[in-house]
């Protein structure tokens, strides 16, 4: 899945919204639609299995 692959480059590895950008080979604004999505998807799985913060 793309948004994960972001999520992992950005928050794991560290890396701003440019470098994510310039490894994937996609505009940064992409990026940034990709790590929204990716939160909210992983909100909802966290709702899923009843967390709550």
């Amino acid at each position: 899945m793309p948004e994960r692959e972001i999520l992992v480059l950005f928050y794991l590895q560290d890396l701003s919204v440019e470098d994510c950008a310039q490894i994937c080979e996609i505009p940064a604004g992409t990026v940034k639609s990709r790590l929204n999505r990716a939160r909210r998807l992983l909100r909802a799985h966290l709702e899923e299995k009843g967390y709550r913060p």
